[in-house]
């Protein structure tokens, strides 16, 4: 817990919060939507705003609760925030293939995730010999791509631009410092992200992204030297380090539509030079769901708008796995029991906790088949744990409804992108999940409500970060080669086999997605 002053002079109590703690997450965007960011007041007054009586009880609001977004001071205020330890967020990198420097010449390969970053070190050979993770403080403005677009466009590009090239330029010193290298030593540095993450980064407009038909500008590899990017003058520090790699090529991947990036391109990418692959199904589940069915002579891509439930937002008391974050469920007869990352005090709830949840709650009877609580509990929600101060974490009836939106999004995707292809459900030979969410949840679980088929526990593959590892393939295939040319060649005859579909314009598509509702 923090305590802070805000002056009455602030817009809203959140803004007083972030002049202090600007790294404090904000799913929603500020726009009170998600409920997350519930302070407590200590002193001074302030208004009662909708989103107070939407997400909060009466009780709470007596107590002091307010959601500081929407909250104005009247006063001057001091307000408690729980500040949850986001800097140990863990990103899925790669596994190494060295553990001790060899040569004088390197490469980096960088995953641009909505939440994280990962970073790997490569030797000359493209062997992996060390890796970085951390946060994408872009989060701080909202948790899903479709919050930062909106800000870009009123006037915030700069701001989100500036932050995810900060915390690239922070990973890229930590790493090479840890291993006693300059950035004169990499060659080249190649990046892949999400359309959004990607344009952001490399300075270009996310104006398109904004409205149909959602038009990318990077449909190519893009390249830029580093100087040209990272201009902002640091400390003499990071000067000293970066001094002679001004010329330093930083590659961007192609991306495929406005919400399928390079990200998903580099998965592919590596998913198809690793074996062959037929009948399957690739899945990325997170703030902005992409699908993608491989075939033996056909790839047919989508995207599914889920936002950010899987990443903790627009929970009542949702949060980013962290410790402390109910992570997993079990019954034991009529009884829930939580267990939370590293064993830590119940903080709230993340994506993964909410699976399982949904699931055995449903198993027990509290949550019915259309995702209506019952009686008992549909009021007041339902007390999953209780914190180290006595604070109750809640599932509610609005908690339910958001997951089932959720995970209708994804699995209609997944029929919708089947049945293009003239597939059942049933018959993807092999589901691989990819990132963070896919490799931490129950697939067990995540069937029992609908979000994989029944039947596809056992060719479930946990595929791990497959952006990270695409890039790094195109490295190692670069350093072979002694050259980028055939890695992209292999890229771009990759791009020219993919067809993109818009999920939404299928005339069935509100059917289906009612259909998946069901838990």
């Amino acid at each position: 817990m923090a305590r802070i002053k805000i002056a009455c002079t602030e817009r809203t109590l959140w803004d007083g919060v972030k002049r202090q703690l600007p790294d404090m997450p904000s799913p929603c965007g500020g726009r009170g939507s998600c409920g997350a960011c519930r302070v407590r007041l200590i002193s001074g007054s302030t208004q009662i705003s909708g989103a107070d009586t939407e997400h909060l009880s009466k009780k709470e609001i007596a107590d002091g609760v307010r959601i500081a977004c929407q909250s104005v001071p009247l006063s001057d205020c001091e307000i408690e925030v729980t500040v949850a330890g986001e800097e140990q967020i863990q990103a899925l990198a790669a596994e190494r293939d060295e553990t001790f420097i060899k040569g004088d010449s390197f490469s980096i390969a960088i995953d641009i995730g909505t939440t994280t970053l990962a970073i790997a070190l490569l030797d000359e050979k493209g062997r992996v010999i060390a890796t970085q993770t951390g946060l994408n403080h872009q989060r701080s403005f909202g948790a899903d791509v479709v919050s930062r677009i909106e800000l870009a466009m009123k006037g915030q590009a700069a701001e989100l631009t500036s932050c995810i090239r900060h915390d690239i330029r922070m990973g890229l010193y930590q790493l090479l410092s840890q291993n006693k290298l300059a950035l004169k030593a990499v060659r080249h540095i190649v990046i892949a992200g999400n359309t959004t993450m990607e344009q952001l980064f490399f300075g270009l407009s996310v104006k398109e992204l904004g409205s149909y038909p959602f038009l990318p500008l990077i449909k190519r590899f893009i390249h830029v030297e580093y100087g040209q990017l990272f201009s902002e003058k640091l400390s003499e520090e990071i000067e000293l380090f970066e001094r002679g790699a001004e010329k330093l090529t930083v590659t961007g991947f192609p991306c495929i539509a406005g919400f399928v990036g390079g990200d998903i391109t580099a998965g592919l990418y590596k998913l198809l030079l690793e074996s062959e692959r037929e009948a399957s199904v690739f899945l990325d589940i997170g703030t902005n769901g992409e699908l993608a069915f491989i075939g033996s002579d056909v790839i047919v891509v989508a995207s599914t708008a889920a936002g950010p439930v899987f990443e903790g937002g627009s929970i009542c008391c949702g949060m980013a796995s962290l410790p402390g974050a109910i992570c997993a469920t079990r019954t034991e007869g009529d009884m829930l029991i939580c267990n939370t990352v590293k064993d830590m005090p119940p903080l709230g709830i993340c994506g993964s906790g909410l699976i399982e949840a949904v699931a055995d709650l449903r198993k027990l009877r509290v949550i019915c088949k259309d995702g209506l609580m019952h009686q008992a509990w549909r009021e007041r929600g339902y007390v999953l744990a209780r914190g180290e101060s006595g604070e109750i974490i809640l599932l509610t009836q609005g908690d339910v409804r958001e997951f089932q939106m959720a995970k209708a999004a994804i699995a209609a995707g997944v029929e919708i992108l089947l049945d293009t292809v003239g597939l059942r459900q049933q018959q993807g030979k092999e589901y691989l999940l990819a990132g963070g969410f896919g490799a931490n949840m129950s697939v067990k679980k995540a069937v029992c409500v609908g979000l994989l088929p029944m039947g596809t526990e056992r060719r479930t593959i946990m595929a791990g970060n497959t952006s990270l590892k695409g890039v790094i393939q195109f490295l190692k295939k670069e350093a072979k080669d002694g050259t980028d040319s055939g890695a992209m060649e292999e890229v771009e005859g990759l791009l020219a086999k993919i067809e993109h579909i818009h999920l939404a314009n299928r005339e069935n598509f509100q059917e289906i997605f009612i259909k998946h509702m069901e838990l």
